[in-house]
């Protein structure tokens, strides 16, 4: 524009390039500069919730400021702030509207009018999630434990993880075949696979159940879908394209917030699709706490008694909200960080307990061999003992609003909440889980570690 002037002719065309470009000059000053969209450098925009300038991209938030009025306008500030009688710094400018959206590509913060990311230069679409499938995807594509029966939700995640990544066989044959053997990897309860179905709120003076206590004990230990090694060993059999791997989570607290989050978006944008198994009584506790945070009790649902695998489909970028299978639910972020780390234990009824050992002496129970250290080191034999003398005889029922504490081996022996990969062999995710994994199918990529 200033070279317009200085070189425009005289005369009346002269004249008419300077009035342009003096009118454009005027605009230009208006316009919020867009590190994404021109040459100009980033600019600091001021952030209200931390008191710091921090770069990010404005878009064509300018234009909407063109239509207001002087008066609503300070230097350096917006309509945003100059209606509240707030002062803001003159060096620094206020993201308007204060909403902020994340670049699909490099999950990099843009204002929501940026028409391309600010770090990577990627058009932007629109509020971004990475993922796979919708909600209304995963409604009609799903495989859920009303298809494929009780306990199989470590089936239904991995045959939903391997429906997002597009590695499903096209052949019925392998197909079924696929399903069955994982099926066959999963560990029912023992009182399921003899038919009595003996469960806390069912138990009466009458009732009958033929396993005995170590066998309704370790089949509740170990029910589920199978350790990831055999998991993974069936599907890169029989989708010999796919390739996975699983990170333990263990019981410590994530490092930070976001986390999470950011792991599962890393490796989305590397082409893996992900799955979660985890303790369904951490996530009770949590809501609890959460409820009695809030002045609330807790009305319906009972204490659970089982561990639970979902897929993952998608995450919002925005909002940080996760997008599951099976069933189809929402969740933050920061509920699931709260409660997915967990120790790898179960807490049982204890009705349920003395309903299998009513008929044994003190010293069968004593006897009783356990098939790993874990079951000596949360002392199960004396939780039992204990709770036999405060509910002795005929009185075994009334332990129902009682607690034993096992070992939980359904993801592996000491291994507890788990994450597990699944990528196409090819894919830049596929060629991390081959470079990094170990033995067992185990990486050490986890959020949790600093």
């Amino acid at each position: 524009a200033v070279a317009a002037m200085l070189v425009g002719g005289c005369g009346r065309k002269g004249r008419q390039d300077r009035a342009l470009a003096a009118s454009l000059c005027f605009t230009l000053c208006l316009i919020s500069p867009c590190p994404a969209s021109s040459f100009l450098s980033p600019q600091a925009v001021w952030s209200g919730k931390n008191e710091e300038a921090m770069f990010r991209c404005q878009g064509m938030a300018g234009l909407r400021r063109l239509f207001l009025p002087w008066s609503a306008r300070g230097p350096g500030s917006v309509l945003r702030g100059s209606m509240r009688g707030e002062e803001e710094p003159s060096s620094v400018r206020m993201v308007l509207p204060a909403r902020i959206i994340r670049c699909p590509c490099c999950y990099g913060e843009c204002s929501p009018y940026a028409a391309f990311c600010g770090k990577c230069g990627e058009p932007m679409l629109g509020d971004a999630k990475v993922g796979y499938w919708t909600v209304d995807e995963a409604k009609s594509q799903q495989i859920s434990n009303y298809q494929l029966g009780t306990s199989s939700c470590g089936p239904c995640s991995v045959l939903n993880a391997v429906a997002m990544i597009g590695e499903t066989p096209t052949l019925e044959s392998t197909k079924k075949d696929l399903l069955d053997r994982l099926l066959s990897l999963v560990k029912k309860r023992e009182c399921d696979e003899i038919g009595s179905r003996c469960r806390h709120h069912s138990l009466v003076s009458s009732s009958e159940c033929s396993a005995s206590l170590r066998e309704y004990l370790v089949g509740r230990s170990c029910c589920g879908g199978g350790g990831t090694e055999a998991i993974m060993s069936v599907v890169e059999e029989v989708c010999p394209n796919v390739v996975g791997a699983a990170v333990h989570v263990g019981a410590e607290p994530v490092k930070a917030s976001g986390s999470l989050r950011e792991f599962l978006v890393r490796w989305m944008m590397e082409g893996a699709s992900i799955t979660m198994t985890f303790n369904r009584q951490q996530v009770w506790k949590h809501q609890t706490s959460q409820l009695a945070a809030a002045g609330k009790e807790r009305t319906t649902e009972t204490y659970p008694d089982s561990w639970h695998a979902q897929a993952i489909c998608s995450v919002d970028l925005q909002t940080g909200d996760i997008l599951t299978t099976n069933p189809i639910k929402i969740l933050s972020v920061q509920d699931v960080e709260a409660w997915l780390p967990s120790e790898a234990s179960l807490y049982l009824r204890g009705n349920e307990v003395l309903f299998h050992c009513k008929q044994d002496s003190d010293e069968v129970v004593k006897a009783i061999q356990w098939p790993s250290a874990s079951w000596e080191d949360m002392q199960v034999k004396e939780q039992i003992l204990s709770l036999r003398k405060l509910y002795p005889g005929e009185r075994w029922n009334e332990a129902k609003d009682s607690w034993v504490k096992i070992p939980y081996a359904g993801t592996g022996e000491n291994v507890g909440p788990c994450l597990r990969l699944f990528a196409p062999r090819q894919s830049e995710a596929g060629r991390r889980i081959l470079a990094s994994r170990d033995e067992q199918y185990r990486i050490m990529d986890n959020f949790l570690v600093p």
